[in-house]
């Protein structure tokens, strides 16, 4: 390579038509800066303009980018891959619910399937919750009642309330999560059903 490098370069200084190189920055205060082979300091991290001795602009030299504008580039290629991949998920999705359905009605009796076996979890929480209200508030008037007349509750009476009041609260928390869980699903179907519509009226 260097033997190739030293030829090219003896070529060079002795063709007749070649032209020295001219190299000029603007530094950052505005003022220009000509040399031809070492870059002044002030030409540091600056666009550099390559030309000939007679003005005529070669080419140029653009800047190295700045951190804050790597970190830019960074994250907008971060975001543009986010999308890709976000697209990618969508369009998978919509095969598969053109793929699934054929109408809207089949959307609606596949929510139904699935709220089912939901609704008969809260159907069945339902009772158990009312009868462990009703024996805490058993309890709690009991507690009361002794509360009023001044005398202490029994150890027994202690320990069933609080485990009424732990009955509760677990079954209550449990409705909760089922309930959550049916909205979801209601949720879920509905945004199927819109994007089907969607998708149904592009390809009219």
């Amino acid at each position: 390579m260097k033997w190739i490098f030293i030829a090219l370069s003896t070529c060079i200084l002795a063709s007749p038509v070649a032209a020295a190189t001219l190299r000029k920055c603007v530094d950052e205060k505005g003022g220009t800066h000509y040399y031809d082979k070492n870059p002044p300091a002030a030409c540091k991290d600056r666009e550099i303009t390559e030309m000939t001795t007679k003005g005529v602009v070669k080419k140029t030299i653009s800047a190295p980018p700045t951190e804050e504008e790597i970190r830019s580039r960074e994250e907008e290629a971060a975001r543009k891959k986010e999308e890709e991949k976000r697209l990618a998920i969508q369009q998978r999705r919509d095969t598969a619910l053109l793929q699934t359905y054929t109408t809207e009605q089949e959307i609606d009796l596949a929510r139904d399937r699935n709220l089912q076996s939901t609704d008969a979890s809260i159907k069945g929480i339902e009772p158990r919750l009312n009868s462990a209200r009703v024996r805490l508030d058993q309890r709690r008037t009991q507690a009361a009642g002794l509360t009023k007349q001044g005398k202490p509750l029994p150890d027994w009476l202690s320990e069933e309330l609080g485990a009424s009041e732990k009955e509760v609260a677990r079954l209550d928390a449990e409705m909760a999560a089922k309930r959550k869980e049916r909205d979801e699903i209601q949720a879920r179907f509905e945004a199927d059903k819109q994007r089907f519509r969607e998708l149904k009226s592009q390809a009219r």
